[in-house]
């Protein structure tokens, strides 16, 4: 699982409002890893003057302007995000997992649109931003399906898949109440995503990825992220990190802080705030699928 420099990359794939960003803070603490964020997104950032989580534009940061000279890019010529075209992304989603899956990465990568450049430059940044921190694991939080496929066809810095679910119900509702969309829209976009995590997780294999539950992680955070690390060779003793320290990600959930072991909780309140009608229709769309993956 390790390159010549012994580092590998986390990508974590995901609903929204599933976990990503506290299975990323907890990782985060340890001694040896660090983290990106949604790293498929910082051709936007970059594009539209958007701040890194530093409160910088990410164009003016000190630490990502570090990083893409340590990746041999430029702002302007970043491209980490598949073919603005919706066919051309689903061409290239299909092709790529047909690689995945054959193992035939080293010939689907010459058949994707801008998939191989986009791989190529987030392998690159990935690999500079372990770097530029010292550490032997990066975090990308990006939980995009297509964004793990990509990855998983460069050859600069070895892949580590991590799959994390949440009950269904309580991502539709977070979904609901920070969006605004509406439960049908939540519903069938978590059951897409949770869909294709399945499918990529059966090709991907367990050498090389992880299945994880929010529920799980909230109930024995020093345990579950513990074992993980343990799994890519980390010392599991080895944590650190300060939760307030400064961080520099791209995008991720706006009020979210940092992550502290002993402040993990479970958040519950859907339990009591989500409508009958709303658990009604969500069990009509997606509830078998729900109790697939355990939620009862």
């Amino acid at each position: 699982m390790t390159n010549k420099n012994d580092r590998t990359a986390i990508c974590i794939v995901g609903d929204s409002r599933s976990g990503s960003s506290i299975f990323q803070g907890l990782i985060q603490l340890h001694k040896d890893a660090t983290a990106v964020g949604e790293l498929r997104r910082l051709e936007q950032f970059v594009a539209q003057g958007l701040p890194c989580s530093c409160g910088k534009p990410v164009g003016q940061c000190e630490h990502w302007q570090a990083v893409m000279q340590r990746a041999g890019l430029r702002a302007d010529e970043i491209r980490s995000q598949p073919p603005r075209w919706k066919a051309l992304r689903r061409v290239d989603e299909i092709v790529g997992f047909g690689g995945v899956a054959l193992r035939w990465t080293g010939l689907t990568r010459h058949l994707f649109f801008d998939g191989a450049v986009a791989a190529n430059h987030c392998a690159r940044l990935l690999d500079a931003a372990c770097e530029q921190a010292g550490a032997r694991v990066v975090v990308d939080n990006s939980k995009d399906p297509g964004h793990a496929v990509y990855l998983l066809h460069q050859r600069i810095i070895p892949v580590h898949v991590a799959f994390i679910v949440r009950d269904g119900r309580a991502t539709v509702w977070s979904k609901m109440r920070r969006t605004g969309i509406s439960l049908e829209q939540a519903t069938r976009h978590w059951a897409r995503t949770t869909y294709a995590m399945l499918a990529l997780s059966r090709v991907i294999g367990p050498q090389h990825s992880s299945w994880l539950r929010y529920e799980d992680l909230c109930a024995d955070p020093r345990q579950m992220i513990g074992g993980f690390v343990e799994r890519l060779g980390l010392d599991p003793r080895n944590f650190g990190g300060e939760q307030n320290e400064l961080h520099h990600h791209i995008g991720g959930t706006p009020d979210f802080s940092g992550a502290d072991f002993d402040a993990v909780r479970e958040d519950k309140r859907w339990r009591s705030e989500i409508p009958v009608h709303n658990l009604t229709q969500f069990e009509s769309i997606a509830g078998k699928l729900n109790q697939r993956l355990g939620y009862t």
